[in-house]
């Protein structure tokens, strides 16, 4: 299914859009040991405290990278943190929170000691479950004799399901359809399998999120490679796949989504939106089948379906460089809130920065965004709402250090509270701009002008004015901007309309 790109259907732009900040930020805090440190997840406890999970990196005998857990206040106020690992690498991806108030990781292993009590493979699903103050209650580990990993966990009626990859077909993992398989673990409340499946085909093929619908199935989300055994229809590289069961993982249908290039499903981002919808975000590098334009090497991706697998609408959003979408929240039966990372150009620099859109969910199209500098290189990883409805936009950060003359990147969790700014526009009478050509290469044509002249103002991303000039007729000349995208606003002669609407400058 073929859709236009709302970024470009620019006569949909409804007036509440502007590039002007429509939050504004409370407060920023890092998080981190003296080594590196990355974000992959963060739940909010029962108690209103946060507990984040990511990787830390040691240098010493106690193994490459470890869990690091940390738990915080709302305010971001440090309350603890551990490590948990051993002599190998150790990854966490996911945590909940248990129904007796401890706090569940998993993620994987590739260590035979320390705190890793049974080593089965090359790696393993490892689970630990930790206390309320971070002490070690119990862990386990699940697989065969080769890689398994796991991407993200949830709670069901028996207790917890499990979900990754598996390249195993024996000890835990009873079955292989190729390289990798998704596979999903079913355990009960102390850690004991109840089930196991794999799902895929000859090639490598894996799940990173997992919900129970309202009406109590299973609906998972990942990547294939795969153009047979489970997969009907692969639309060619990496596809984000979809596939719902039953609540003991018996198929109900599977689906392909994407383009003939890499798309990317992120982490824990799979939500029910309204009754028999769903909202997926990631990544995308393609420009067919389900995305009709590339706007620039990596773009940030929305699909919204139906319980049945059917494609309501998928669209690409972006800039010229990379740009990815790693959370989703609904707002009402309308609108949803994207978390992410972007790249807009400043001057010669090209860095993510955290990046806030907020989508119409009937069409897709935009109806306003931000950009947040926080380090030098951002990477979004959640959304947290606060008791007082602020939000704090949660991943990682890379910054600029130097020490004893010496000068390196250190990477540590980054949060930022931000509290949104109200709009009032009801003095403002504002429509669309109709322009073309969108792209365009420098000069833009105006439909229906019928001013004496017009005051024009063109802003970047950020906010910032680029341009402001008097206009007398429909050609506006645009040669002085970089390829990216821009806010257009057109005044009248009387001041007493405003038209505003996005622009698009390509090569």
């Amino acid at each position: 299914m073929k859709n236009t790109i709302p970024l470009l259907v620019l006569n949909l732009m409804i007036c509440s859009f502007a590039f002007a900040q429509d939050y504004s930020v409370l407060w920023e805090k890092t998080i981190g040991t003296s080594t590196n440190d990355r974000l992959h997840d963060v739940v909010v406890l029962s108690d209103n405290s946060l507990v984040f999970v990511g990787t830390t990196y040691h240098t010493d005998t106690s193994g490459y990278y470890d869990f690091y857990i940390v738990k915080t206040d709302m305010q971001g106020e440090v309350d603890w943190e551990v490590t948990f690992g051993g002599n190998d690498f150790d990854f966490p991806d996911a945590v909940i929170e248990t129904y007796d108030n401890g706090i569940l990781v998993g993620g994987s292993t590739r260590s035979t000691d320390g705190d890793v009590s049974n080593s089965i493979g090359s790696s393993d699903f490892w689970i630990i479950k930790i206390n309320s103050n971070g002490e070690l209650m119990w862990e386990k580990t699940y697989g065969g004799d080769r890689y398994e990993n796991l991407r993200s966990m949830t709670k069901n009626k028996d207790g917890y399901i499990l979900v990754g990859e598996s390249g195993s077909n024996n000890r835990d993992a009873s079955s292989n359809a190729g390289r990798k398989d998704a596979w999903v673990v079913q355990i009960n409340k102390i850690g004991n399998i109840i089930w196991e499946k794999s799902y895929g085909g000859s090639e490598d093929d894996g799940f990173n999120s997992v919900l129970v619908t309202s009406e109590g199935n299973l609906l998972f989300s990942g990547t294939t490679e795969s153009s047979d055994g489970l997969i009907s229809n692969h639309l060619g590289g990496i596809d984000i796949w979809v596939v719902l069961t039953d609540s003991t993982g018996n198929l109900i249908w599977e689906k392909t989504f994407g383009g003939s290039k890499t798309d990317y499903a992120a982490p824990n981002s799979l939500h029910e939106f309204n009754d028999n919808q769903y909202i997926i975000c990631g990544s995308t590098f393609s420009s067919n089948y389900d995305l009709d334009q590339n706007l620039g090497h990596n773009d940030a991706l929305v699909i919204k379906f139906y319980n049945t697998g059917k494609t309501i609408w998928s669209y690409s959003y972006g800039y010229q460089y990379g740009d990815y979408f790693s959370d989703v929240q609904k707002i009402n039966n309308s609108s949803i809130l994207l978390f992410g990372s972007s790249t807009p150009i400043h001057g010669t620099i090209a860095n993510y920065e955290y990046w806030l859109v907020t989508l119409n969910t009937d069409d897709g199209t935009i109806l306003k965004e931000q950009m947040f500098e926080g380090g030098t290189d951002d990477h979004s990883v959640k959304m947290i709402n606060t008791p007082n409805n602020n939000l704090l936009l949660t991943g990682s950060s890379t910054s600029l250090k130097v020490e004893n003359d010496s000068t390196f990147y250190d990477k540590d969790i980054l949060i930022l509270a931000v509290e949104e700014i109200p709009s009032d526009n009801s003095d403002l009478t504002c429509e669309a701009i109709v322009s073309y050509p969108n792209p365009s290469t420098g000069t833009l044509f105006i439909q229906d002008f019928s001013y004496q002249y017009s005051d024009v103002e063109v802003f970047d991303i950020t906010g910032k004015k680029l341009i402001s000039e008097r206009v007398f007729e429909n050609k506006i000349d645009l040669d002085m901007l970089i390829p990216g995208m821009y806010l257009l606003t057109l005044q009248n002669e009387d001041c007493t309309e405003i038209r505003r609407n996005r622009i698009i400058i390509q090569n």
